[in-house]
């Protein structure tokens, strides 16, 4: 009994650790992408490019491993990668910079992010039995509390003191419209993470309980999943890569596919990297750690986006965005606590 404790809990550590590793290098991709802004090149362009990036590199790694890992998978669990290229690089992607286009990206995140934490905890209950406790609640309330608190801070910050009423007046139908795409980009990532927490996670032979009572219900031998981490990074950035693509050159033709800063392909190779071996973390979390616990943990990458725009473009600061930051550190840590 012991030793399945200790086991139990050393696979719970390697799911906090791989989502925290992973969060931090997306937050550090989204940080090297706000640099393209002052270039001005388009989120096509971005999204063509930084997803070839991941492709390559995953194709690249995947040429050099073990051939067992290079084995195609079945179809079934083929429909699925691909059902995951969709919903992440096309409903999640696309709507998210739908929705920061209505309404901004500090309105936006908050949304995004509840819809993605609630939807993945309630669908992993559902299909997955993994049934959230006391502790994963809590923390899922501070955390989506601290994420209106951080969007309100910043819109403070930005417009003054009067910025809380919204200022939506006449643009009330324009802000609804932007709300429901950055609701549906949340949904897309949700139902992103339960298909990639279906085919990545490590199975078990008995039920994970974490210390507030939560179980999770995974019947099956003690291996890891079949799947090549790589192969599925491969075929979604691949599919964002390509979708991207076509849409620039259908705007802009071949000439407009290449024709950016010089600047802008160093900072976009940059992010492409900690892309690389975000994505790769992430699917290594997806192994250890339940489709909520990873979606909590995702809200690392705002406060990390808000620490270095402080730091490195002068963005300003308030008391209400640090108190933001200590809340989702804390909600965090309840996140994080195991048996």
């Amino acid at each position: 009994m012991m030793k399945k404790t200790d086991e139990s809990a050393s696979l719970m550590r390697k799911g906090t650790f791989f989502c925290i590793a992973a969060d931090t290098m997306f937050g550090l991709s989204s940080f090297f992408l706000r640099g393209l802004t002052v270039h001005q090149v388009s989120a096509d362009w971005t999204l063509m490019i930084k997803e070839l990036i991941v492709a390559l590199a995953s194709i690249a790694v995947l040429c050099a491993s073990r051939k067992e890992e290079r084995i195609f998978p079945p179809f079934k669990i083929l429909a699925a990668i691909f059902a995951i290229a969709f919903l992440g690089e096309t409903v999640g992607l696309r709507s998210l910079i739908t929705s920061y286009g209505l309404i901004g990206i500090v309105l936006a995140n908050p949304v995004i992010r509840t819809f993605t934490i609630l939807g993945s905890i309630l669908l992993a209950a559902i299909f997955l039995h993994e049934r959230p406790g006391k502790y994963r609640w809590i923390s899922m309330i501070v955390l989506v509390f601290s994420l209106f608190l951080l969007a309100f801070g910043q819109l403070g910050v930005v417009r003054g003191p009067n910025s809380f009423s919204f200022e939506i007046g006449d643009r009330n139908r324009i802000f609804l419209i932007g709300f429901f795409w950055a609701a549906l980009a949340g949904i897309g990532y949700a139902l992103y993470s339960i298909l990639m927490r279906g085919i990545l996670r490590r199975k078990k032979t008995a039920v994970d309980t974490d210390i507030d009572g939560s179980k999770t219900d995974l019947k099956s031998e003690n291996r890891e999943g079949s799947v090549s981490i790589f192969l599925i990074t491969a075929i979604v950035c691949g599919y964002g890569s390509l979708s991207g693509g076509i849409v620039l050159w259908t705007q802009k033709g071949f000439s407009g596919m290449i024709d950016v800063p010089d600047p802008a392909w160093t900072i976009v190779l940059l992010a492409g990297t900690a892309s690389f071996f975000a994505i790769w973390l992430k699917s290594l979390a997806f192994r250890y750690a339940t489709a909520g616990k990873v979606a909590v943990f995702s809200v690392l990458q705002l406060v990390l986006g808000a620490v270095l725009g402080m730091i490195f473009y002068q963005e300003p600061s308030d008391v209400l965005i640090w108190t933001a930051i200590g809340l989702t550190v804390f909600g965090i840590s309840l996140s994080a606590r195991t048996e």
